[in-house]
C-alpha cells in the first residue's frame, strides 16, 4: 500500500462549549494543574502530556495552554510520522488515532503520514512520565553570571546553594550495562536508561546539588545538578540510595546512588534529563551520545 501525506496543520476552537475537540485556555490567576484537570473532566498526566514542560511548570497567568476533550495525549506532531509510528510510541492502537473524530482521518490507514506541524488528539495514550517541576529559584550573586558554566546559584523547593565549579553534563550518567528504553520527546522530557536496580549512577558533570529528595509527581527519589545553568535530573532512583545532598559539591563521574523504580516507574531505569537556564527540558542527546 503507498504512502499518503496529510499536510494541513489542525487549529484549536476557542471555545470548550460541547467539549467535542480540545481548546486553548488562557491561564488564570489562581489557577492550578490539578484545578484545571477537575474543572475540565481530564486526569492531570492529560495536561501535563499535552502541553509543552515549559507551559504548565509553572503556570504562568496569560499563557496558553491546551485542553483536551478527553483523556489521552494531545499530540503536537515534530516530524514526518505515520500514524502506525506514533501509536505504538505512544502505546494505542492505530485504530484508536484513525477513528477519533477530531482528527478527520476517516480515509487515513496506519501507513498514512501525518505531516509535521498537525496537531493530532491519541485518546487513551501514555505519554510515558507523568511529571511535573517548578523551576529554580531566581540566581543570587556569585562569581559569574546566571547560565555561565562557574557562576550564580539558586535553589529548588527550599535547597540553597551556590555553584563554585561546573562543567557542562556530558558523561554518561549510568555506569554499567543498560539499555536504552526512551528516547526525549515532545510529551517525554528526557531519556530512559533501563538497567536492573542497584546500578551506579554518576554525576553527568561537575556542579553543586540543586535538589536531593522525593518529588510527588512523578519523579520519585530525584536528584538535580546545577552545572552552572545548566541542569541535568535523575530520577525514580532506588529508594536511600541517593549519595549526596543539598548544596553539595560534586565532580564528573562521582556515584551519586543507584537505578531504582520510584515513583511513576514501570520498572527500574534512570529516566535523566537536562534542562537549561530556565529549567525548560531540552534533549539529552544534543550533551552525550547513548
Amino acid at each position: 500500500m503507498g504512502i499518503s501525506l496529510l499536510s494541513s496543520p489542525i487549529t484549536i476552537g476557542g471555545s470548550s462549549g460541547g467539549r467535542a475537540e480540545p481548546v486553548t485556555y488562557v491561564v488564570q490567576q489562581g489557577d492550578t494543574l490539578n484545578g484545571l484537570a477537575d474543572r475540565f473532566g481530564l486526569d492531570l498526566c492529560t495536561l501535563i502530556w499535552s502541553n509543552p514542560a515549559r507551559l504548565v511548570s509553572p503556570l504562568r497567568v496569560g499563557r496558553t495552554i491546551d485542553i483536551p476533550h478527553i483523556d489521552g495525549v494531545f499530540y503536537r506532531v515534530t516530524r514526518n510520522i505515520t500514524i502506525q509510528a506514533l501509536a505504538e510510541e505512544l502505546k494505542i492502537a492505530p485504530a484508536a488515532i484513525i477513528e477519533e473524530p477530531y482528527n478527520r482521518l476517516e480515509d487515513a490507514s496506519p501507513e498514512t503520514v501525518l505531516v509535521e506541524g498537525m496537531k493530532v488528539m491519541a485518546p487513551g495514550a501514555d505519554g510515558g512520565l507523568c511529571a511535573i517541576w517548578a523551576p529554580p529559584a531566581s540566581v543570587s550573586g556569585g562569581a559569574g553570571s546566571s547560565g555561565s558554566v562557574g557562576g550564580g546559584g539558586g535553589g529548588l523547593w527550599g535547597c540553597s546553594y551556590t555553584v563554585a565549579a561546573a562543567s557542562l553534563p556530558v558523561n554518561n550518567p549510568v555506569q554499567g550495562r543498560y539499555t536504552f528504553w526512551q528516547d526525549f520527546t515532545t510529551v517525554h522530557s528526557g531519556v530512559d536508561l533501563a538497567a536492573s536496580s542497584g546500578t551506579p549512577v554518576s554525576a553527568a558533570g561537575a556542579g553543586t546539588v540543586a535538589y536531593s529528595g522525593w518529588n510527588d509527581w512523578g519523579y520519585g527519589e530525584v536528584i538535580v545538578i546545577d552545572h552552572g545553568g545548566t541542569f541535568s535530573l535523575y530520577a525514580h532512583m532506588l529508594s536511600g540510595s541517593r549519595a549526596v545532598g543539598c548544596g553539595e559539591a560534586v565532580f564528573a563521574g562521582q556515584h551519586i546512588g543507584m537505578i531504582g523504580s520510584t515513583g511513576r516507574s514501570s520498572g527500574p531505569h534512570l529516566h535523566f534529563e537536562v534542562r537549561d537556564a530556565e529549567f525548560n527540558p531540552v534533549d539529552p542527546k544534543s550533551y552525550m551520545p547513548f
